[in-house]
């Protein structure tokens, strides 16, 4: 496949060697530290290897979060943001399928909007008011739609 970038409102990149721009769109986000959430299984293959050494070649601090569970919980969500706001991070990579990008997307809005997961979700009191900590999501399924 040959790659290409869509634009809307972020950008999408499309193709093979996430590898070789995800540095790039780090320092494009201003991002120094940089959290990586992923699964069990995605943390095993040596394509994460290959992101996470491209990352810290391009000298950035890079934590690594693997979550344990295959559908995130609200106290996941909850426990992940408070990871990623201890660690003052300033980027949110998440790799995998839906489940562990829209946990990550979650997570990154708590850093900036105070709470709880469930004070935001349907008839919860509080509304999204700061935007999130910027994330890059690297599917490694297709159709959840979950990176746009």
């Amino acid at each position: 496949m040959e790659r290409f970038v869509f634009q809307s409102p972020g950008k999408i990149y499309c193709g093979t060697a996430a590898e070789d721009v995800i540095a790039d769109c780090c320092r494009q986000l201003k991002g120094n530290r940089i959290f990586v959430v992923t699964g069990r299984h995605v943390s095993k293959i040596k394509y994460f290897a290959e992101i996470i050494r491209s990352l810290e070649a391009a000298k950035l601090l890079c934590r690594v979060y693997i979550s344990q569970q295959a559908e995130p919980t609200t106290e996941s969500v909850d426990t992940l943001a408070q990871a990623i706001q201890a660690e003052q991070s300033d980027v949110v990579i998440a790799i995998g399928g839906g489940s562990i990008i829209d946990q990550a997307k979650a997570a990154a809005m708590l850093v900036t909007n105070k709470g709880n997961i469930k004070e935001y979700l349907f008839g919860g009191t509080k509304e999204v008011l700061a935007a999130s900590v910027p994330v890059i999501a690297i599917p490694t399924t297709a159709g959840s739609g979950s990176e746009v």
